[in-house]
């Protein structure tokens, strides 16, 4: 069972660009053209000149329906898409910036955390996993956690960021996290491939402290 993930600001929901079926819209053609055919060819009095023109009008209606309804009602379907995503354009490049913003930020507090603490709390990684299109961790913490809380993972070798997690659920001795932003390609990969990693012998998770209590150890290493 996947833990569950905080509500965060979600973004819209993306419309796709239409598609048509082609395997259905072939087999209403084959259909349409038989019917069409039966249509234009059913008996009528030559006399009735009026009555043979309905009938051969209505069955290339039929004919040339299942080809023309579809295309005009993509060509609709793609027109009303380009506009809202037009409109959207806007609403997903300040989504965006407002999330580089705070990775960026997460970063130096990260960067902050490494600089000013000569004993900052560590966490070990006991897990990671790929469920439901996102990258969750498993850690152990002699420090007590709280739901929300930020870790961000970074590489013992380097002290490049791997990532920033989010805290979703305590069970037993553990802690769950889910990625939030910042996962390195490579690693994610990695993770995505296996769907379950256990050894992490060079990466540790590291509580990023926020709002008052960031400010709080900030002002204390001065």
């Amino acid at each position: 069972m996947a833990p569950k993930v905080p509500k965060q600001h979600e973004l819209k929901p993306l419309l796709l660009w239409p598609k048509i079926n082609w395997r259905l819209e072939l087999m209403l053609a084959i259909i349409s053209f038989l019917s069409g055919i039966f249509v234009i060819y059913f008996p009528i009095s030559p006399q009735e000149n009026t009555l043979k023109r309905i009938r051969d009008a209505f069955g290339i209606i039929i004919i040339v329906s299942p080809v023309l309804l579809p295309i005009i009602l993509w060509i609709c379907k793609t027109i009303i898409v380009a506009i809202v995503r037009s409109c959207d354009y806007s609403y997903l490049y300040h989504h965006i910036e407002q999330q580089n913003l705070e990775i960026e930020d997460l970063k130096a507090n990260l960067s902050d955390i490494l600089q000013r603490n000569n004993y900052y709390q560590e966490c070990e990684i006991i897990l990671a996993s790929y469920i439901d299109n996102n990258i969750y961790i498993s850690i152990q913490s002699k420090l007590t956690l709280k739901v929300n809380n930020l870790l961000g993972v970074v590489d013992n070798r380097d002290g490049s960021l791997m990532g920033i997690f989010r805290i979703t659920e305590r069970r037993n001795n553990h802690y769950y996290a889910v990625a939030t932003a910042g996962i390195e390609p490579v690693w994610k990969g990695y993770i995505v491939q296996n769907s379950q990693v256990t050894m992490f012998p060079n990466l540790k998770a590291i509580y990023l402290p926020q709002g008052e209590n960031h400010e709080r150890t900030r002002a204390v290493n001065r």
